[in-house]
């Protein structure tokens, strides 16, 4: 028969402990549960809250970028912090702090008042919640916003803009923007040299200097110098040509193959052998016609009027003290002669001894002076282009995206162009810095445009080979800037014959010349181009060596330089490129300001 055996006491306590133990365990678990729980709780309420009150601070910066819409320079003293409202159950608190223009400086405030010009505009926007429940705390948030005022863009409408006397050579075409707009027009505040067979569809103003075409050149509108105009060859300007100059002759045209279609027009003496399909005055001098002279409408001039081997003029002709004629060989006028003496020989419609007044124009520049005198063409301000800050800030409020770069050397240069970031409007602006020397290109190179980009460089820009620039957008052209801004080393600004105006003065080109190139100059050697148009400005020079690709498009673009020397077959046509810093830096209190914002981002509190 079994026996139980006897359970021994030591088992009744071990059982205990172990019991306890486990009853411990789940009482640390579930209380763990708990904790976790309510923490979580918690912080998915305190998550929440800050998501709503980030985005109940967001309305702040919307709100008072509602404000600002269509509002004037004066009208921002209407748009003022702080502002105070409830949203989503939060307190949100708005200020403002407004940089304004304060004699040469500028100054902060936080309400402009309605006679005060903006630059920038700071906005925070502070969001506080009530006490967040299981939470228990309350919430804040921060959102913070500049915004920049950006006026109107001043237009630049010269294909080209030269401080100094410009000679464009060998087959070179300046071209219209578009068929019929001759606005191809080529402005410099010293002369103009056509040097072989050069098209320039637009007109030429010389406001310093003289005007020479040299072999034939096609002219699609007028000419107007300061200086005297010469044509040394078969020129034909579809226009008018203007001299201010006095000489002795001021305006000499002795090419039978020459052509003016419109009038001349000038202070001084009139040489010419050629035909005008409009009128001929000299305003303070005398005027000789040669044997191939056809003068469409009338001629007048202040002192002689000498009709040689038959020259026609078919309209009238009037001289304040003779009409003469040498060679009498069917020297002809159609219309009436008016003048004290007029030569027995001349066969004129009628004669009539006496002076005649001169024959109105129609159609001609207000700021010519005719019928007193000719002025010289008013003297335009070389535009004053920089890159410091507030020119920047007016860059990203266009949509740029602001990248710059060491790079100075080949390739590593043109590798951070390539690589630059266009941002979200697809446009990219690349500042070259810390440059001794120009922004090298050594080897043939490829250039991507990507979207609108800007180059710029305070030691300039070196192609020395062959660069070839396309683009990656469809559907439009992309732009290209190219620039060396106004206060770069070695460049000062002096003062011009208009009191108001200054000129760029760069030092010597010996004491800019580097192993790689001349500082502050854009200096290309050749180019291919498709589907990209360019700007270039530097108060140096730029230059164009070698010409084009036979595959490229023309640069369709700009070009404003202190000096331009352009070679052999430059293509060019005219393309109206916009320089979001080239504003208007004194507007009108009435004029748009256009804040535009250039960040936006949250303060941790």
């Amino acid at each position: 028969m079994r026996k139980r055996l006897a359970v021994a006491s030591d088992d009744f306590g071990m059982a205990l402990v172990m019991t306890l133990m486990i009853m411990s365990v789940g009482a640390i678990i579930i209380t763990t549960l708990v904790i976790v729980t309510v923490f979580n709780t918690g912080f998915s309420a305190k998550s929440r809250a800050d998501m709503r009150v980030l985005a109940s601070a967001d309305s702040g910066i919307d709100m008072i970028m509602g404000l600002l819409d269509g509002k004037t320079y004066a009208d921002l003293s209407t748009v003022c912090g702080p502002m105070n409202y409830v949203i989503n159950n939060d307190t949100v608190v708005v200020t403002t702090k407004y940089e304004v223009v304060s004699g040469t400086g500028t100054t902060t405030t936080t309400c402009p008042t309605s006679s005060q010009i903006t630059r920038t505009l700071t906005v925070q926007s502070t969001a506080t919640s009530t006490n967040v429940p299981v939470a228990n705390e309350i919430v804040s948030r921060t959102v913070e916003a500049v915004l920049y005022a950006t006026p109107e863009e001043v237009p630049l409408d010269k294909a080209i803009f030269s401080e100094a006397t410009t000679t464009v050579t060998s087959n070179t075409t300046i071209q219209e923007s578009t068929s019929g707009a001759k606005d191809a027009f080529i402005y410099t505040n010293g002369g103009f040299n056509c040097e072989t067979q050069d098209a320039i569809e637009g007109s030429i103003y010389a406001a310093h200097g003289d005007v020479y075409f040299k072999n034939d050149c096609d002219i699609k509108l007028s000419v107007w110098a300061s200086g005297t105009v010469m044509f040394d060859s078969g020129t034909v300007v579809d226009g008018d040509v203007y001299s201010a100059s006095t000489a002795d002759p001021a305006i000499n045209i002795q090419n039978t193959n020459a052509e003016v279609l419109g009038s001349i027009i000038s202070n001084g003496s009139i040489k010419l052998d050629a035909e005008v399909g409009g009128n001929v005055v000299s305003l303070a001098n005398k005027i000789d016609m040669y044997s191939k002279t056809v003068v469409t409408k009338n001629a007048h001039a202040a002192l002689k009027l000498t009709m040689n081997n038959g020259a026609l003029i078919s309209g009238n002709a009037a001289s304040n003290t003779e009409i003469a004629t040498t060679n009498d060989n069917k020297n002809k006028v159609t219309g009436t002669a008016t003048a004290p003496i007029i030569g027995a020989k001349l066969t004129a419609g009628s004669k009539v001894i006496g002076t005649a007044s001169r024959p109105s124009i129609a159609g001609l520049p207000a700021a010519l002076g005719y019928p007193t005198e000719v002025v010289a063409p008013p003297r335009e301000q070389f535009p004053y282009l920089t890159m410091n800050a507030d020119d920047i800030a007016l860059w990203q409020a266009d949509g740029y995206k602001v990248t710059e770069t060491t790079a100075c050397d080949s390739p590593a240069a043109l590798n951070a162009i390539n690589s630059a970031d266009y941002g979200d409007q697809g446009k990219a602006l690349v500042i070259f810095k810390g440059c001794t020397k120009p922004v090298y290109f050594a080897q043939h190179s490829n250039l991507s445009v990507k979207g609108n980009l800007g180059l710029v460089s305070t030691s300039g820009f070196h192609v020395d080979n062959q660069v070839d620039i396309a683009t990656t957008v469809t559907g439009t052209r992309p732009e290209l800037v190219w620039m060396v801004p106004a206060d770069s080393p070695n460049i000062t600004w002096g003062p011009t014959t208009e009191a108001s105006q200054t000129t760029p003065v760069c030092t010597s080109t010996a004491t800019r010349t580097t192993s790689t190139g001349v500082t502050q100059d854009l200096y290309f050697q050749k180019f291919k181009v498709k589907g990209v148009d360019m700007f270039a400005y530097t108060p140096c020079e730029f230059q164009q060596d070698t010409g084009w690709d036979t595959n490229s498009d023309p640069w369709t673009g700009q070009i404003y330089s202190g000096t331009v020397d352009l070679h052999n077959s430059f293509d060019m046509q005219m393309s109206t490129i916009g320089i979001p810093s080239n504003a208007d830096k004194t507007p009108a209190l009435t004029k748009p300001a256009n804040m535009q914002l250039i960040s936006r981002y949250d303060l941790f509190n």
